[in-house]
């Protein structure tokens, strides 16, 4: 749904994290049905940040690493400590050469959204939203639970915070699901974030994807 976002002028783009899953190189037990080459993984992200680099060449964008992501690293520390540091998620996907600020995992990962008061990172302090924000009683916004929740809350001095997590948009469709041993509940969305130029308030507005469409601004969008 890259369309919405062309349709809006978009002045930047942040990735959430866990835009790659690299999932042949993860602690996890492999199902041997499921056919995962690391090399088609990176092909494929590389041809999605060739999309989003030519749709918008002026754009500022950032690119916030996941707890997946952080299986390359992990891997290579453990697996492959010979190979560490001669390649990285910087490395494959060409984040540096592409003019990508990029952000590693950890707890002290946090972007300011348009210069805003508003932090993007990957991973919560909580479960969900409702929960998160009572934690972190700061303007948030995360990925990493794939869920499209949106939280409100008022701090000691009288501040409104706001917590969201988009959504995610990853393929329903990949034949990884078919052997999960329960239905994830993820949706899939994104959130536009706007800025109001006389005063520091930021507005965030979740597109939700619905059966290959969305209604977002009074607009249908369909893939």
């Amino acid at each position: 749904m890259l369309e919405v976002a062309v349709y809006l002028g978009i002045h930047e783009v942040v990735i959430l994290g866990d835009y790659a899953d690299f999932y042949a190189v993860s602690r996890h037990r492999k199902d041997p049905r499921v056919q995962t080459l690391l090399l088609d993984e990176v092909e494929s992200v590389n041809q999605g940040l060739d999309e989003l680099d030519r749709l918008f060449p002026e754009a500022k964008r950032v690119f916030l690493e996941g707890n997946h992501e952080l299986r390359l690293e992990s891997y290579l520390i453990e697996q492959a400590p010979a190979l560490f540091g001669v390649t990285s998620v910087q490395h494959l996907f060409g984040l540096e050469r592409r003019g990508w600020k990029f952000q590693s995992f950890g707890r002290n990962q946090a972007y300011p959204v348009l210069g805003s008061s508003l932090l993007a990172f990957h991973r919560p302090q909580a479960s969900s939203a409702r929960l998160h924000i009572q934690k972190a009683l700061a303007d948030s916004i995360y990925g990493d639970i794939h869920k499209i929740e949106l939280a409100h809350a008022v701090s000691r001095d009288k501040r409104r915070v706001t917590a969201a997590c988009p959504g995610w948009l990853g393929d329903v469709s990949s034949r990884v699901f078919d052997y999960m041993p329960s239905v994830p509940q993820w949706q899939l969305g994104f959130a536009v974030v706007s800025i109001e130029t006389s005063s520091p308030d930021f507005h965030i507005e979740i597109a939700e994807i619905k059966n290959h469409s969305l209604v977002f601004g009074g607009k249908v969008f369909k893939k």
